[in-house]
């Protein structure tokens, strides 16, 4: 359009700087899938990489896994390998793509890099979704945070409801029976897309015991998901 030739007849140095400007600004409004294109354009690599971080899981769950792919592209190796939430990213991006080595790799070294807290809590959830996705046991992964009682109620939550469902699909069924259990009477207090994924999860291991358990529980992950846009069942 008009702005953008103005833009381009300035200069190129003028032109990524109000790409870069107006990404900022994007990002400050949370409207990060807007944002990281425009980094792209500005060739903004530390933009990228916040932008990332913040909300590159986010964006690949909300069905933007194209813009985040191309934001990774346009970062080198160097850039990645020092970053563990844009490895983790990665990982996520290589796993959908069928990637499981690329992916697998990624995974375990953003967990190591990245910082205790809310991010590694999150890489590791995600990877373990990953595990169980591609028929694989992720209960090693999971279980030593389970019993160690230290977090927090959120996560705690999270990750039983995925612990479950791997003990589920390894054949483990009174071991997911006991530990969704334990999710289903701690998830009230969660947001609704959580509690979704939990009686989600719920209906999967039920399914093994009790049809009607299993049926009930998959209409409250229903109800919820008709009662909120941000939910996917």
């Amino acid at each position: 359009g008009f702005l953008e030739r103005e833009l381009r007849e300035r200069g190129e140095r003028a032109w990524r700087e109000a790409h870069r400007r107006a990404a900022e600004l994007l990002l400050e409004r949370n409207a990060g899938t807007a944002a990281l294109a425009l980094f792209v354009i500005a060739g903004d690599r530390n933009g990228i990489l916040t932008t990332l971080e913040r909300s590159g899981l986010d964006q690949i769950e909300r069905g933007h896994a194209e813009t985040v792919a191309a934001a990774l592209d346009a970062l080198d190796e160097t850039a990645l390998a020092g970053h563990p939430a844009a490895l983790g990213v990665r990982a996520v991006i290589e796993a959908n793509r069928g990637d499981v080595d690329v992916a697998e790799r990624c995974f375990r070294d953003s967990i190591v890099g990245a910082p205790a807290g809310y991010m590694r809590l999150a890489l590791i959830h995600r990877y373990a979704l990953e595990l169980v996705r591609s028929d694989r046991d992720c209960a090693g992964l999971l279980a030593p945070h389970v019993n160690g009682g230290a977090l927090p109620p959120l996560w705690e939550v999270l990750f039983e409801g995925t612990l479950a469902t791997a003990h589920a699909r390894a054949g483990r069924l009174r071991e997911a029976q006991a530990v969704i259990a334990v999710a289903v009477d701690r998830v009230e207090a969660q947001p609704a897309p959580v509690r979704a994924r939990i009686y989600q999860q719920a209906a999967y291991v039920y399914q093994f015991a009790s049809r009607d358990r299993a049926r009930r529980a998959a209409a409250s992950a229903v109800e919820l998901a008709e009662g909120h846009h941000d939910v996917d069942v």
